[in-house]
């Protein structure tokens, strides 16, 4: 990181540029700037950092290695509510009983969070590697590929693997089959099809490449699979590393004139490409619908994340005060359980609930259901 505002004679002055001043004083702004044997150094592993911030870097120091690759530091700002769908419950929280203390919940990060972050800290996906097996090809495997830049203009590689095995995901959703679904054949085949055909089965590919994405970001970001209530409110900073060539170099100068990103390959060498066959994969145009889920970086269980919408999103969101659901937005119920929304709120008599009721289930496409119940 240059830092040399004088030069001894016959010394060629060395500009301090304008990357290099905004990490400068971003680092100096957080209180993390440190200066070894006259060199500037940024301190990631400070204890007052980790408790300002969940802090996202691979090491504890950072420096400028290289005049042509300039790190830099920001902050993403995630909202901890829980209809942000930044974040969802893995683990409920649990009450002091007997010998036993409390106990906070635990969150992960929703696949829409990881993303941001993501492009923040400059992730450049590779081409994955599938591969079908099984009686009939029935079952799938993706390999997920990604790279980031370390501060010397060297790539960090990472990868994550998922599979989809057909005999365990029918036996998992048998076993989360609703009340209201095992009342009669019609009702369950409805139900059977709406969910393995209409969105397990069919969405089999895209959710293993996103359960196998997401555990390649959580590796190449040093994630954790699971932050409590506390870490969910901090932000989270995250460290990258951009092309910044030195054109006070002539030779630099020359090759980004002439070659353009050429440049990148003649000092470093190309970087290292995907197979041929793998290559041949492009992941945007593979022929299918991205899946309006969520997924667990840890488990890779299916959760909602992106639900169907339709309309404009309401603008009131009350709490509930009472019930089972006490102390959810109601927006939420209406995800995870419309059918006590319709039953309970859409005939309670009171016109704040009953139009809250209204709004969001036709907000997320569940309307249906005329029974009357008191709240």
């Amino acid at each position: 990181m240059a830092t040399q505002t004088k030069r001894e004679p016959g010394q060629a002055l060395e500009r301090v540029r304008p990357q290099e001043r905004a990490l400068v004083q971003a680092a100096s702004d957080l209180g993390i700037l440190r200066e070894a044997s006259g060199a500037l150094m940024i301190d990631l592993s400070s204890p007052e950092l980790a408790e300002r911030f969940n802090v996202l870097a691979p090491a504890a120091t950072l420096v400028q290695a290289d005049r042509n690759f300039t790190p830099s530091i920001s902050a993403v700002n995630l909202d901890p509510s829980p209809s942000s769908g930044d974040f969802y419950e893995i683990e409920k929280p649990k009450a002091a009983s007997g010998n036993y203390p409390a106990k906070a919940g635990a969150y992960a990060l929703s696949k829409r969070a990881l993303d941001v972050i993501g492009k923040q800290a400059g992730i450049e996906d590779l081409s994955p590697e599938i591969v079908y097996f099984g009686p009939d090809d029935q079952n799938v495997r993706v390999t997920w590929r990604c790279r980031v830049r370390r501060p010397d203009g060297t790539y960090q590689t990472a990868s994550g693997t998922r599979e989809w095995i057909q005999e365990d995901e029918k036996a998992q959703l048998e076993g989360s089959i609703p009340d209201w679904a095992t009342k009669g054949e019609s009702a369950r085949a409805k139900w059977w099809n709406d969910n393995w055909y209409g969105r397990i089965k069919r969405f089999r590919l895209p959710m293993t490449e996103s359960k196998a994405r997401l555990r390649a970001y959580r590796q190449v970001l040093t994630l954790k699979s699971k932050y409590g209530p506390d870490e969910i409110a901090r932000p989270f900073l995250v460290v990258s590393t951009t092309f910044t060539p030195d054109t006070s170099d002539p030779g630099i100068l020359h090759m980004l004139l002439t070659g353009g990103e050429r440049a990148t390959d003649m000092l470093y060498g190309p970087a290292a490409l995907p197979s041929a066959e793998a290559a041949a994969i492009d992941v945007d145009a593979t022929e299918h619908d991205d899946p309006p889920a969520n997924v667990d970086t840890e488990t890779g269980e299916l959760f909602p994340d992106e639900p169907e919408t339709f309309g404009e999103r309401p603008a009131e969101d009350p709490v509930l005060p009472s019930g089972e659901h006490k102390g959810k937005p109601i927006s939420l119920v209406a995800q995870s359980d419309p059918d006590y929304v319709r039953d309970t709120l859409l005939s309670s008599g009171k016109a704040k609930w009953e139009l809250a009721a209204e709004a969001w289930l036709t907000f997320f496409g569940r309307m249906g259901g005329d029974d009357d119940v008191e709240f």
